[in-house]
């Protein structure tokens, strides 16, 4: 995701220099269909396969520990969406409207870990970590509309969302495939169901043809 924002951080900046806000919002756009794109299939996943995708990893005595995997893929998929909106306050130039905000964060989520977790251990940190970065996540959205009036349309992403129920509905029948063959699945339906639906554009997928490669050689 790091390496994906790498690439947008320019287009932004060029953008907030010229002070050209609507060609910012067009590619927080992109940004953030691409990044609830990418978010949703680790949720889904996390539902369909949490449990046995512990087991493949850590071995089968953790198996159990899969049931926190989906408050984590859903922290991450929270966190690719405010870094999105960050890296908007930082084009923006105004990461310091926001530095109060993170370190007030980050000092009530910390007291909230020592006193939680020890009474409800990896459960806690888990859903603490989701409520630390849905604040990071509107604070950073609030500077960006308010500086460039930004609000994500949800077209895309509702079609995001369509195409991970149907992987993780597929999925839930396979529990006696290996749980590599159903990730494998899972990602391949996934992708396909991006392209159906319009939220992987075509050209996209036509460019990684290998003639199309080759005859730009």
């Amino acid at each position: 995701a790091y390496l994906f924002f790498g690439l947008l951080l320019p287009l932004l900046a060029a953008a907030a220099a010229r002070a050209d806000h609507a060609a910012l919002r067009r590619v927080l756009q992109r940004g953030f269909d691409a990044m609830v794109f990418a978010g949703v299939p680790l949720v889904a996943g996390a539902a369909a396969v949490g449990r046995p995708r512990m087991a493949l990893v850590a071995g089968e005595p953790f198996a159990l520990a899969g049931g926190v995997l989906l408050p984590l893929m859903v922290a991450t998929a929270v966190i690719f969406i405010a870094a999105l909106f960050g890296y908007g306050v930082v084009a923006l130039g105004k990461q310091r409207q926001l530095i109060a905000l993170y370190a007030a964060n980050a000092a009530v989520t910390l007291a909230a870990y020592l006193w939680a977790i020890p009474r409800w251990g990896m459960w806690a940190a888990a859903y603490l970590t989701i409520a630390s970065e849905l604040i990071t996540l509107l604070g950073a959205a609030w500077v960006v509309y308010r500086t460039a009036g930004f609000t994500p349309r949800l077209a895309t992403s509702a079609r995001s969302l369509i195409a991970g129920l149907v992987m993780a509905a597929a999925l839930l029948p396979l529990a006696e495939v290996p749980v590599l063959l159903r990730l494998t699945l899972g990602g391949t339906l996934y992708l396909g169901l991006g392209v159906l639906l319009g939220v992987v554009p075509r050209e996209a997928v036509l460019a990684w043809r290998p003639g199309r490669v080759v005859s730009h050689q």
